[in-house]
């Protein structure tokens, strides 16, 4: 395989003149670092914002999925109220209209179809004795 040649005007790589890095001369000039900085202070800063923007988001999506829960389930609990109160009205309804209705052994007991049993003896009245009335004191109420 053929080799490059060089041009002459470089000469042979000894006479070549020396290469100068162009990092070495941007890495000493202070704008270039304070730029550099810049640029990863504000990286960072945009991380923990959007790091901060989903955190306050889930809280708030979990916050609201828990407040619709709680008031799905209250909801039904007075949803579940409001049948158990029309079915007890209902219920009262009718045992009320079976009362009046089909009146049945619910009638009063006529005295001649009653059975009886003996009166008690009455007690005898007490009289209960009114306390004597209450006299001068024995001492003096005084200082």
């Amino acid at each position: 395989p053929a080799r490059p040649v060089m041009p002459e005007r470089w000469g042979t790589p000894s006479q070549s003149p020396p290469v100068t890095s162009l990092r070495s001369k941007a890495k000493g000039q202070l704008w270039v670092v304070w730029l550099k900085r810049l640029r990863f202070v504000s990286g960072l800063a945009a991380v923990l914002a959007t790091a901060g923007a989903l955190g306050v988001y889930s809280l708030t999506d979990r916050t609201r999925k828990d407040w619709n829960a709680g008031r799905e389930k209250l909801d039904t609990l007075r949803r579940q109220e409001r049948q158990l109160t029309a079915t007890l009205s209902e219920l009262d309804n009718q045992q009320t209209s079976r009362l009046y209705d089909q009146p049945g052994d619910r009638q009063r007991v006529k005295p001649t179809t009653a059975v009886f049993t003996e009166v008690a003896p009455l007690r005898p009245e007490t009289v209960i004795p009114a306390p004597p009335p209450p006299g001068p004191p024995a001492q003096p109420l005084g200082y």
